[in-house]
């Protein structure tokens, strides 16, 4: 069947010589970013260099998404994760070693689709969805319902939940 994928438009102006424009706009896929992130772990690694991690892949959102065309959460999804790429781009591009890096460049620069990087194989949705149907009837079988609340567990989940918010806004 086909695949449907979020692609994302970046925008960058800059001033570092080592560009050959000052201004770019590029269209990359999720996938694209974990590349770019896998390329340069393996490129600086044995330096020391530490690299931003990009934001994870959310099996469980992606899928969601899939299923449920054109929701209020698929927009929700997207949002989040467009500024986690966001915040992912502006480390590597603030970093004083990769900033000039040819990758980096290459992710930035290069208008035509980038080649799709060996580690980001995506599970096609029917793969997703049996593999959910799976794990939900193995995890079935170990669970049982309780009606026990325990008020310590709730007040920090929430407490959790307002950091994660918080931390989402930086």
């Amino acid at each position: 069947g086909m695949s449907s994928y979020v692609v994302y438009t970046i925008k960058t102006t800059t001033n570092i010589p080592s560009f050959n424009k000052t201004n770019m706009c590029v269209v990359r896929r999720f996938s694209d970013f974990l590349g770019l992130y896998e390329k340069l772990k393996v490129k600086y690694f044995a330096q020391g260099v530490i690299i931003p991690y990009p934001p994870e892949k959310n099996m469980f959102g992606t899928t969601k998404m899939r299923l449920s065309k054109g929701s209020s959460a698929d927009t929700d999804f997207i949002e989040k994760r467009r500024v986690s790429l966001e915040r992912f781009l502006h480390r590597i591009t603030n970093h004083p070693v990769l900033m000039n890096d040819a990758y980096v460049r290459e992710f930035l620069e290069v208008e035509s689709e980038l080649p799709r990087h060996s580690t980001n194989q995506v599970l096609s949705g029917a793969t997703a969805m049996k593999l959910f149907k799976n794990v939900g009837e193995a995890v079935g079988k170990w669970t049982f319902k309780m009606d026990e609340v325990d008020e310590y567990f709730e007040f920090k989940d929430q407490e959790l939940e307002n950091w994660d918010i918080q931390g989402n806004r930086m």
